[in-house]
């Protein structure tokens, strides 16, 4: 296995955190990625990344963070943020890696989702199912050039994606992209409409609904009916009021730990700032004041913070760390 140190500082808040993680997780959202395909000028902070980021790779930077025995699986699927040029063809490359990453990795509880976009060829993606480790879809408005930075739903999930997934009760999961997120009426009405129009479709609402500002997750889940083929991913999310506000309103069996890799192995956080969000890392602090942690740490630390607050039993954080990701695969995680 690879290789991946953590620093003092790091060390340190992993050593705490270790006390209260149940002993198996299984990472829901997860980006592998070939580095020759990044467009880093988007992402920077992933240059410093080895060229090809695998399943290797992942298990062992997540298993610095929480250990190795608890590393129990991942869901899977490419870096979406590409260059616009050979869109296509990238995506193709993205899709293949991450089958040859699923096929040749000693973890058996892994699976991956194929990334869509309109360009993509539905006789191309269909034909990709056969793969056993295949589980559904992952599409992405940064996929599809003629979408702006707000886009609706509609106009980067394919219908055909949608009709797939309700056929073979696959998942799909989706970063919406509106400022507000689950506080914007257009995001609730297509959310809903799928939710409904599809009903074995399993939707998972990467980022805790894109729930990065807090107090639009507060407000927005209230908005939002209980679906059965709803979840929430939580990588990435750092506030842990947003994490707490989904649990009163869904229930924890609904939330998916994950961490965002490569993401998860940047220093800094994401933060409430008005009525949108802020990265903070090195290039928006500056000097002394910057003494981070990984952000895959800063997760942690707010969904185990989330978890105490609502006061859940210790079964329900098992859940959000492995349980109820094994029950959406609807496989035998051992």
């Amino acid at each position: 296995m690879c290789e991946f140190q953590l620093d003092a500082q790091d060390a340190k808040l992993s050593e705490e955190l270790a006390a209260y993680l149940p002993d198996k997780v299984f990472d829901a959202h997860a980006h592998l990625f070939l580095k020759r395909d990044f467009n880093l000028e988007a992402a920077p902070i992933l240059g410093e990344l080895p060229n090809k980021g695998g399943i290797d790779f992942w298990r062992a930077s997540l298993s610095a963070q929480v250990g190795e025995k608890r590393v129990s699986g991942g869901l899977f699927f490419g870096w979406p943020v590409l260059p616009r040029y050979d869109m296509k063809e990238r995506i193709n490359r993205a899709n293949s890696f991450l089958i040859d990453e699923l096929q040749q990795n000693e973890l058996s509880n892994t699976r991956g989702l194929l990334l869509v976009a309109n360009s993509s060829n539905q006789s191309e993606v269909e034909s990709l199912l056969d793969e056993e480790y295949i589980a559904g879809f992952k599409p992405y408005a940064s996929l599809n050039p003629e979408c702006g930075s707000a886009p609706d739903i509609h106009e980067y999930l394919p219908e055909w994606v949608c009709q797939l997934a309700d056929e073979c009760g696959l998942i799909v999961v989706l970063h919406i992209l509106k400022p507000k997120a689950l506080d914007d009426d257009g995001n609730i009405t297509e959310i809903s409409n799928l939710c409904t129009r599809y009903p074995r479709m399993k939707l998972v609402l990467a980022h805790a609904g894109a729930g990065f500002n807090m107090y639009n997750t507060i407000k927005g889940c209230k908005r939002l009916n209980k679906f059965d083929n709803l979840w929430f991913d939580l990588s990435a999310v750092c506030e842990s009021q947003t994490i707490a506000a989904l649990i009163k309103a869904f229930g924890s069996e609904r939330l998916l730990w994950g961490t965002d890799y490569p993401v998860s192995l940047r220093k800094g956080r994401f933060a409430t700032l008005g009525n949108t969000f802020v990265g903070i890392q090195k290039d928006t602090i500056k000097g002394s004041v910057f003494d981070a942690v990984l952000l895959g740490l800063e997760n942690i630390r707010s969904v185990l913070q989330a978890a105490h607050d609502c006061r859940i039993r210790s079964s329900e954080v098992e859940g959000i760390f492995y349980d109820n990701a094994a029950e959406l695969l609807s496989s035998k995680l051992k």
